[in-house]
């Protein structure tokens, strides 16, 4: 089943956010447990949306997005700010499922582009087939 977020849900999505940056981005993004149930606190009292998947009484996958004007041309972007699933309940129609949900939000919100982001080639590559199209590619060091 996919749904909206409560804010009962914020434990499980921090465990979930945790996972997926220690699975997706090891050494690159520090994760910080307050700060995420701060985000997904704002994102789920209107700053954008917070989708999980619940199957048997447990969450197991989320989206969160939200919404920003591009600077050079003022148009409405729909950004992910996290898409992950359980490996267990990867491969099935629930992540497809909760993309739909992301992308019908997106447009009810007015966005004209809606941008994810790739931690790997193989998750580009598989935007790609979603008919997404890479624009460009981060690069970034400690200081």
């Amino acid at each position: 089943m996919i749904r909206l977020a409560t804010v009962e849900d914020i434990p499980a999505i921090a465990a979930m956010g945790a996972h997926f940056i220690e699975t997706e981005y090891p050494g690159a993004i520090r994760f910080d447990a307050d700060r995420l149930a701060t985000l997904t606190r704002s994102l789920i009292d209107g700053a954008g949306v917070v989708f999980v998947v619940e199957q048997a009484g447990a969450l197991v996958g989320m989206m969160a997005l939200t919404t920003y004007l591009h600077p050079m041309n003022g148009d409405t972007i729909a950004t992910e700010i996290v898409w992950w699933m359980d490996p267990a309940a990867r491969g099935g129609r629930a992540a497809l499922q909760l993309f739909a949900a992301g992308e019908a939000w997106a447009r009810a919100q007015g966005a004209t582009t809606f941008q994810m982001i790739a931690p790997s080639e193989k998750v580009g590559a598989f935007y790609e087939r979603l008919g997404f199209h890479k624009i460009e590619v981060h690069y970034q060091r400690s200081l």
